[in-house]
Parts: C-alpha cells; structure tokens; sequence
C-alpha cells in the first residue's frame, strides 16, 4: 500500500511540476508576443496582408492580427515541445519539409504545366519533367557525399544560397499566373518578351 501511494504522490508530483513549467513557458511566450520581436515582425506585415486579402473592414483586419498572435503563440509553446523531446535538429528539418511540402513541391508542377505555349505545351513539359527528376537524383545522389565532406551545416547552407538564388530568379523572371486562362498567361509571356526585344533594337 505504501508503494502504491508513494508512485502516485511521485506521479501528482511531476504533473505539478510540469503544470508549473507549463505556465512559465506560456507567460514568458504570451510576454515575447505582446512586447518582443513576433509583434514587431506582424506589425511590419500587416499592411502587407490586408492589401493581398483584401481586409477592408476593422473587424477583419483585428481578426487577422488576433489570429497571427495566437498562432505565434502556439508555435511557440510546440517548438518548446518538439525540441524537448526531439533535439534540435529534427524539428529543424521537419520544418524544412513541411515548408518545402507547402510550396516548391506542389507548385512547380502547376507552373510547369500553365507557363508554356500551347504549340509547344507537350514537348516543353516532357523536357521539363525530365531536367527536374534529373536534379532530384543528383540532390539525393549528392546529399551524403556533401554531408560527409561539409557537415551538415555546410550542407545545409549551400541549399540555402542554392534557394536564395532560386528566390531571386522566380521573384524576377517568373510571372503571375493566378486566376488566369491560359490563353492570358501566353499572351502575356509574349507581349513581355516583345517589349524587351524592341528596347533592345531601340537601345
């Protein structure tokens, strides 16, 4: 009977001690939000997205920076988690998936499939398809060797600088094609090439 009542006075007693770590890590997180860095960063923000969602009433715009505050406030409480029990890296790279899983992975093929013309739609997706399965192998090909000889932090960087320049080139040279036909994204494609091959001639 004593052992019995000392494993549940020790269980009561680690449950108030993580109840108690719980609300410390919620006050110190609730205290980063309303006065630290995540403010500031969706304050920054926030002209961004309400002219991109088309917020126009207060009582949208206030639901918005409400959600955003609790949404950092649950990341936080989670990242608390997942470090405590995972380490340090693995929620690192489940992040990188999931946000890779989140846009690269899906939209490539959406553009791939909407940005050629129609003359030459076929081939072009063929040719497409087959140089990103290509790059596919050869980043899983790679992936140990470069982990072996750089370490996976310089591994890791050069996907970084590998992205960042992928950043700069679609954020460039692709353009928009939400909520077009694709009859609009062609003709657009070629009206832009036009215009820059008659400021060349004219230069």
């Amino acid at each position: 009977m004593q052992g019995r009542y000392g494993v549940r006075a020790a269980r009561n007693e680690n449950v108030t001690r993580m109840l108690k770590l719980w609300l410390v890590a919620g006050a110190g997180s609730l205290g980063g939000l309303l006065f630290g860095n995540d403010w500031v960063v969706i304050g920054g923000a926030k002209p961004l997205y309400e002219l991109y969602y088309h917020l126009d009433l207060p009582s949208q715009q206030g639901w918005a920076m409400s959600c955003a505050l609790a949404g950092c406030l649950m990341g936080s409480l989670l990242a608390g988690w997942m470090t405590e029990r995972l380490g340090r890296k693995r929620p690192l790279v489940l992040a990188a998936i999931a946000l890779y899983a989140m846009s690269l992975a899906p939209v490539t093929w959406v553009v791939i499939a909407e940005i050629f013309p129609r003359q030459i739609r076929g081939e072009a997706i063929s040719v497409a398809t087959t140089a990103l399965w290509i790059a596919c192998f050869l980043l899983t090909y790679t992936f140990p060797v470069l982990n072996r000889g750089l370490g996976s932090a310089g591994t890791f960087g050069l996907y970084a600088g590998i992205c960042a320049v992928g950043f700069v080139l679609i954020r460039w040279l692709l353009p928009e094609t939400k909520g077009k036909r694709l009859k609009a994204i062609e003709s657009d494609v070629f009206n832009q090439e036009r215009s820059a091959d008659l400021k060349k001639r004219t230069a």
